[in-house]
């Protein structure tokens, strides 16, 4: 009878043993489990932007970026910006600042273009009428034997004083205020206007033009004067 109650006993605590080992194995199974998802919550909240799909339209940041949001009493009381939304309507890849910073690189170019008389890049950058009138200065220069030197030492300002639109085709009036040295010189190096050493602070009133829906991104110089 006793042999058989050491029998249970010893049963029992067998099984009590594996019930206990069981249990640890289960509950470390569930922390790991749950450590996990702490981790995956974790990175969850560090990166919360990796499930969320954007919704800003392309050209949309550098716009918002210089223009306050679309306003019709705003855009009463400044007809340039209206004529700015009523362009990137029909533009969603315009925006004030990226042109400006086109403009200011086609000003770059053109001065280079002019000064060399590289009339192929001047083709492209302006209008038949410009160019007209950059063949004929330059034939003026040429034919009196005479150069321009000019450098363009820097901008002091550029912004845009005028915006219109007329059914697709937009056109932007800038002013430049650079600063420059620019002299015209003989077949023997001999200054006959403007001084090469000097620098001049210069404005200058160019108009850009372009149809918006030319697939082109492209502006075109169809206008250009000094300022005052």
């Amino acid at each position: 009878m006793n042999g058989q109650y050491i029998d249970i006993i010893f049963l029992a605590l067998i099984a009590a043993v594996l019930i206990y080992r069981l249990a640890r194995v289960l509950g470390s199974e569930v922390d790991e489990n749950k450590d996990n998802n702490t981790e995956q919550k974790n990175e969850i909240r560090e990166n919360p932007q990796d499930n969320v799909v954007s919704m800003a339209m392309h050209g949309q940041k550098e716009f918002v970026g210089a223009l306050a949001a679309y306003d019709e009493e705003e855009t009463k009381k400044d007809p340039i910006k209206a004529v700015f939304y009523k362009i990137y309507s029909l533009d969603k890849s315009f925006s004030p600042e990226k042109f400006l910073t086109g403009a200011k690189a086609a000003f770059e170019m053109i001065i280079e273009a002019f000064i060399e008389g590289d009339e192929d890049t001047l083709k492209k950058l302006v209008s038949k009428d410009v160019l007209e009138s950059f063949k004929k200065a330059i034939a003026g220069y040429k034919e009196n034997n005479q150069k321009v030197e000019q450098s363009l030492i820097g901008f002091t300002d550029t912004k845009i004083i005028k915006a219109d639109l007329e059914g697709t085709e937009a056109k932007l009036t800038v002013e430049f205020v650079t600063e420059q040295s620019k002299a015209v010189v003989d077949a023997d190096g001999n200054v006959v206007e403007g001084d090469a050493v000097m620098i001049s602070t210069v404005k200058d009133i160019w108009v850009f033009a372009k149809d918006l829906e030319d697939s082109s991104p492209n502006w075109m110089l169809v206008s250009t004067k000094g300022g005052n």
